[in-house]
């Protein structure tokens, strides 16, 4: 039997407006669970080539938007997102929505810590939303395995 500690963790920070948190996990996949406001647009519409990812609707509504149209996740709700398949997500709420999100095989994770501005700082979510933060996802983010889509 493996048990995860939360030793050795990062506290949560904002990544593009969002709060996320790392949590424990294998070795095998990555977990982080986020949470979104309304009003806060998601990532630019994007694939990864090499990884899967998940979405697990904990508390509120989530819609996943992919290159054929859009779905709706409510709580207690998942998709699981092939590589190479476009998408992103919206709040579409009147509250904020927390949601799992999952990588598998692990490692962009290492997206989220790099660009994650600490919860603890002043104006951390705003300063998450800034025209500086977004280059540098459009610069970087190809790196992680995060490829953004052309108009």
């Amino acid at each position: 039997m493996t048990i995860l500690e939360m030793n050795g963790l990062t506290g949560p920070g904002f990544v593009l407006g969002h709060r996320v948190t790392l949590l424990p996990s294998p070795e095998t996949f990555s977990l982080l669970e986020v949470v979104t406001d309304p009003g806060v647009a998601g990532p630019p519409m994007h694939h990864h080539p090499d990884f899967s990812e998940f979405f697990y609707i904990c508390e509120g509504t989530l819609d996943v938007l992919l290159s054929g149209g859009r779905k709706r996740l409510d709580a207690r709700m998942g998709l699981s997102i092939g590589p190479g398949v476009a998408h992103s997500f919206i709040n579409p709420g009147d509250r904020a929505v927390r949601f799992i999100t999952g990588f598998s095989p692990r490692g962009f994770e290492a997206f989220f810590e790099a660009a994650r501005i600490p919860a603890h700082e002043p104006a951390a979510q705003k300063r998450s939303m800034a025209a500086d933060r977004l280059e540098w996802v459009a610069r970087h983010g190809r790196s992680f395995g995060m490829i953004i889509c052309e108009d």
